[in-house]
């Protein structure tokens, strides 16, 4: 018999340690870093009880943790990832989740929602186990060995990003990547952060690279190594104008413009949103391949 606790200070080294644990065979594991996870719970509005440690004795066997937000109607919701426990008991898994919608209930949510997917361990069918009900694809990723990537090296028509680019990519986040602004302008200003945060402290562990004729940006594609796991480069969806042979060139050249950041790195990570999708024959014929992934959800 298990005992479930809410957070302490003295919980977070053992809370990594399971994750990384628990998640390490995952084709997509959710590692972190101690500093992470404290820097995030020392942020204004975090609430102590919502967190919870299964233990068996003084072993951390067990993990769970939601955010509550508010949709467009005023409606509040439980957002969090599917519990975790050693061995992937469900006896424990189970005991989280009653402590979880317990918690969620006392603030007044109505649901909860979490992700699962193919390469998230076996997330999809603790989700049904658990009574969660899943939802269309929210969008396909990868993880895709950086030997099998299948390019040319060919850079010839490729420009790093400057400073001068800024406003013409985030114009381009905003309106062609499928977003609406507001989340097109955050992903940018997320990037924009992130390359000059990378290169500042370790140059070459992020890479902008673009195409530019007298008609503008043509293409670009943005990749950064992983803080946590050096052998993994995570990019964004590449932008690109054109069909066809056009098309192909363009990715190719990025992609091979990206080889100097990917030395020494294992696997390449991308994702598409649903509205790309169609072009995941495209990226195929590169060498990626793609898994999907859903959002699961239940009523309080």
């Amino acid at each position: 018999m298990v005992t479930i606790a809410t957070h302490e200070a003295k919980y977070i080294e053992p809370q990594v340690d399971l994750i990384w644990k628990v998640t390490d065979k995952w084709k997509y594991g959710y590692q972190t870093s101690y500093e992470t996870v404290r820097n995030a719970y020392l942020r204004d509005g975090f609430d102590p009880k919502s967190r919870f440690y299964a233990f068996d004795g003084e072993e951390l066997v067990g993990f769970a943790g939601v955010n509550i937000s508010e949709n467009s109607e005023k409606e509040k919701i439980g957002s969090m990832r599917l519990p975790i426990a050693i061995d992937g008991d469900m006896e424990i898994i189970q005991s989280l989740i009653d402590r979880i919608e317990s918690y969620l209930k006392d603030k007044g949510a109505s649901k909860i929602r979490a992700p699962s997917g193919v390469g998230l361990g076996n997330t999809i069918e603790v989700a049904e186990k658990l009574g969660f009900v899943q939802g269309p694809e929210v969008f396909r990723r990868t993880y895709t060995d950086v030997k099998d990537l299948k390019i040319s090296g060919k850079t010839d028509d490729v420009t790093a990003f400057t400073e001068n680019d800024k406003e013409d990519i985030r114009n381009l986040f905003m309106t062609q990547m499928g977003m609406p602004e507001a989340q097109g302008e955050g992903f940018f200003n997320w990037a924009l952060n992130n390359h000059e945060r990378k290169n500042k402290n370790k140059p070459n562990s992020s890479s902008w690279q673009i195409i530019r004729s007298e008609d503008g940006i043509q293409g670009f594609s943005f990749l950064m190594k992983s803080d946590h796991l050096p052998w993994i480069a995570n990019s964004m969806p590449i932008f690109f104008k054109g069909e066809g042979d056009k098309a192909r060139d363009i990715i190719d050249q990025l992609l091979s413009a990206h080889l100097k950041t990917l030395d020494g790195v294992k696997v390449v990570g991308n994702y598409l949103l649903p509205n790309l999708y169609k072009l995941e024959g495209l990226y195929n014929s590169f060498g990626y391949t793609f898994d999907p992934s859903y959002m699961n959800t239940k009523d309080l």
